[in-house]
This record gives structure tokens, C-alpha cells and sequence, in this order.
């Protein structure tokens, strides 16, 4: 609910007010081109576009922007119209992938190998097909 009235407050302002807003104090982190992460605390905007991402130094060039204590919540600018399912992702990088196991022996085979590679591990768990049978002959 908090990020909900954030978000509303701050496209109240992006509609309201015809000049840069600096959202400081913030946890935030993008890409740069190269795909490096790139950490900042604030971000000036103005008219739904980024104009720079900081430190406090982009005070100094903003005199007359409208300041938005972010209070340290964490800030990831580009995740507009997306989103992403991070713990499922997480997990499945955990997992072994037989979607592409064209047989029940070949998915036996798959796991025989992942479970070579992982002795440590006490449950191999993983994901793969749901519409195709693994039945032997198929």
C-alpha cells in the first residue's frame, strides 16, 4: 500500500508540476548499457523521462526541482509495464530444466547427470513438461 500511494503521489507530480523532480534518498539501482548494476540514492526526472541518476550532487544542479524523500525504499527505474517473479526465479536457477528431455529415458538421464554434479544435495527438485506424456514410447 505504501509503494501504491508512493507511486500515486509521484505521478501526481509528473502531471502537476512542469518542473524536474529529484526522488532523493532512495535505494536504487539500474543498468547501465554494458548490463554493469549501477547503484544511485537519487534520481532526477521531468516529463515521465530520467534526466540523471546520483548522489546528492544532483542537488546542486536541480535548484529549482521538487525534492521527494524516497526514505531509503528501494528505487528500480525501467520496471514500468514489467515485472518479474524474482523468488521463482531464484528457485528455478535451483532446479534442473527437462523441458527440452524429448523422452522419459532422456529426463532419467538428465537427472542422473544433475544428481553426479550436486552430491550435496538432499531433494533434486526441477520443472519440465505438463501437456506431454512421459510414458516409455513417447
Amino acid at each position: 500500500m505504501k509503494t501504491l500511494l508512493l507511486f500515486l503521489s509521484l505521478l501526481f507530480t509528473v502531471v502537476s508540476v512542469a518542473k524536474p523532480t529529484v526522488i532523493s534518498n532512495v535505494n536504487g539501482y539500474t543498468l547501465s548499457n554494458s548490463g554493469a548494476m549501477i547503484r544511485f540514492s537519487h534520481l532526477a526526472f521531468e516529463n515521465g523521462k530520467v534526466l540523471m541518476i546520483g548522489d546528492q550532487s544532483i542537488l546542486n544542479q536541480f535548484n529549482d526541482a521538487l525534492i521527494v524523500d524516497g526514505k531509503q525504499k528501494t528505487l528500480l527505474p525501467g520496471l514500468i509495464d514489467a515485472h518479474g517473479h524474482f523468488m521463482g526465479l531464484g528457485t528455478s536457477l535451483l532446479q534442473i530444466d527437462v523441458r527440452d528431455d524429448k523422452s522419459a529415458l532422456a529426463t532419467a538421464k538428465h537427472v542422473r547427470d544433475y544428481a553426479a554434479q550436486n552430491p550435496n544435495l538432499k531433494w533434486i527438485t526441477g520443472h519440465g513438461p505438463t501437456k506431454r506424456s512421459l510414458l516409455p514410447n513417447n
